[in-house]
């Protein structure tokens, strides 16, 4: 998902300054108070992700150990906060950095905590810019992403104060908040050994990430039934016996129900070029063409766009994606992006029969079009894992059903399959 729209202030520091200066300043020292009794973190390093000029990042220092990264892609910016840190003798604590959200130039688990406020909606790529987070964040670490006021009295006066200066002042951001919030659930489901809770209530809107340690990681995989791959913790109370269920609200005290695990990613092995070579892109375009035209006979050809030619692209996008992923050529994401495959069928809500369906016609195509023999094994053990990834939507906790080749290969190779 891109946003390329930047801060309006980036064209304009000094405007931008002005408005945190007269208008903003009140809310830092609330959110950065919030941030460190919701985390914790009092020492170590941190990283102000979009941090404009430092306010928050220079909040979160004046109470506090943590060291602070101030991290922009605007040098205007991060200028200003270096101005700002040295003005409060801030500089021995802090370190500058002009990037890209979605490239960090930071080594792997140097961070205790990543905040950011307000930048979140102008990433240009959410779930990268998230996976950075979590790559540089220690085991342990803490991430507090979002956006608000600190309270409801804030927010209600910085609106009125700002809507007097210029009603139309969140226009230009309205979408782009919404696209965030309808994106983000997925987005999370994503991000490996990390759990996530979504914060809304008087102090806005906020992710609150801790990255899980080793042990910690271990316990969970033992305690559930998938394996090997990525987790996603969240609290699933409908899904506990009743006689668990009994008394677990409205008690006297605080109970917490246990955390589940979603869906366990399985590694996806991407095949070499050695397919595209023996098969050429005409006859992999057909073999995607043949798979669609067999879905469209089940339950699934529902899901798909009614419209022919709207049909037809979604077909033709299917295909760039085989094609590139099998060696053709970079067809795909220099159109569309990174595949991103469960952010990407959000909107169109496939679950685990679904994708029984998706695999099990790719069984009869692959039968039917005359797939070589000796590229089959490999092929499989691409596309069985990554259709795991196309499931946005669980009707059930239990792990998802694999299908090995060395349980599909003697259908696959019968004389009624391949020549």
């Amino acid at each position: 998902m891109e946003m390329k729209k930047r801060y309006s202030g980036a064209g304009d520091p000094q405007g931008f300054d002005r408005i945190v200066r007269e208008v903003f300043a009140p809310i830092y020292p609330v959110i950065a108070g919030q941030i460190v009794a919701r985390t914790g973190k009092k020492e170590g390093h941190c990283l102000d992700v979009g941090c404009g000029t430092g306010a928050l990042g220079r909040a979160i220092a004046g109470m506090s150990g943590l060291h602070i990264t101030f991290f922009d892609h605007s040098p205007e910016m991060i200028a200003r906060s270096m101005d700002y840190a040295d003005k409060e003798d801030l500089i021995g604590r802090s370190d500058f950095l002009v990037g890209d959200i979605s490239r960090l130039a930071l080594d792997d688990q140097t961070m205790d905590l990543v905040v950011s406020r307000g930048s979140v909606p102008f990433w240009n790529d959410w779930e990268r810019a998230y996976q950075e987070i979590c790559r540089v964040l220690k085991e342990g670490g803490h991430a507090y992403i979002g956006g608000g006021f600190g309270s409801a009295q804030l927010r209600d006066e910085i609106v009125q104060t700002m809507n007097k200066r210029n009603k139309e002042w969140r226009r230009p951001f309205q979408d782009k908040v919404r696209l965030y919030r309808e994106a983000l659930p997925a987005i999370l489901e994503t991000l490996p050994a990390v759990q996530a809770e979504i914060i809304e209530d008087e102090s806005g809107f906020w992710v609150h990430i801790i990255k899980q340690k080793g042990e910690k990681m271990q316990n969970n995989r033992e305690n559930n039934s998938c394996q090997n791959g990525r987790i996603n913790s969240f609290t699933q109370v409908n899904q506990l016996p009743d006689e668990r269920r009994k008394g677990r609200f409205g008690g006297e005290e605080v109970r917490v129900v246990d955390s589940m695990i979603d869906i366990i990613y399985p590694p996806v092995p991407f095949p070499s070029n050695r397919i595209f070579k023996a098969l050429g892109e005409v006859k992999i375009r057909e073999m995607v063409d043949h798979h669609h035209a067999l879905l469209l006979k089940t339950k699934v050809g529902k899901l798909f766009p009614a419209n022919e030619e709207a049909f037809r692209m979604a077909v033709d996008k299917s295909a760039d994606f085989f094609v590139e992923a099998l060696g053709g050529g970079e067809v795909f994401t220099s159109v569309h992006g990174e595949p991103h495959l469960r952010m990407r069928h959000f909107k169109v809500p496939i679950d685990e029969n679904d994708r029984e369906i998706w695999l099990a016609m790719y069984k009869k195509t692959l039968r039917e079009i005359g797939f070589p023999h000796a590229h089959l094994e490999e092929f499989w053990n691409w596309i069985e894992p990554l259709s795991i990834r196309m499931i946005n939507r669980r009707t059930n906790m239990d792990a998802i059903k694999r299908h090995h080749w060395s349980e599909v290969k003697h259908d696959l190779l019968s004389k009624k399959g391949v020549q």
